[in-house]
């Protein structure tokens, strides 16, 4: 289970928010690695501090309900609702293989009955492009889950070149 802090605490990096795409590919990272479970977490404390938070003066404690982040994590919610089969029981497949210089994560996974599924996600701040995906036969296209733009076909190689934007993550389903 991973445990993504929707707040700020004002003696660490002076009070910094996380924005909804840094939080989404948080989670799809802690997933990559293995968790298989979010717990979003806001601190709170019935005692008063004493001189409130430096976004909010007047406020004494976080309530998670009261994050700026809290209305959009249902829309991740439901996001990850949606592809829980995937998450939860799909096994990493090494048909499909990358290529790239930098930071992007990437991984396919297979489920049960063969479907196959392409997870690619940037954890940082800067654009990861050049992204290689190797291993596709040529009558297997990609479908994008989400408003993800499709990785194009390179002069007719054997490979497609995907591109994402700071904290960007794309899933596709394999179509044969």
């Amino acid at each position: 289970i991973y445990v993504p802090q929707l707040f700020s605490m004002d003696n660490v990096m002076n009070g910094y928010i996380p924005t909804y795409a840094q939080i989404r590919s948080e989670v799809y990272t802690a997933w990559y690695y293995g968790a298989k479970g979010f717990v979003y977490y806001a601190w709170y404390t019935h005692e008063t501090l004493s001189k409130g938070m430096s976004l909010n003066p007047k406020r004494k404690h976080w309530f998670l309900p009261e994050s700026p982040l809290w209305n959009q994590i249902g829309k991740l919610n439901a996001e990850l609702t949606d592809l829980k089969e995937i998450l939860l029981f799909g096994q990493d497949d090494k048909q499909i293989t990358f290529a790239h210089q930098g930071s992007a994560l990437c991984k396919t996974v297979v489920l049960p009955d063969r479907r196959q599924y392409i997870f690619l996600i940037n954890p940082t701040s800067e654009p990861q492009n050049n992204i290689h995906i190797l291993g596709l036969e040529s009558g297997e296209k990609l479908m994008a889950s989400d408003d993800s733009i499709l990785p194009q076909r390179v002069d007719s190689k054997k490979y497609l070149l995907a591109n994402l934007p700071a904290y960007g993550i794309s899933v596709y389903g394999i179509k044969r």
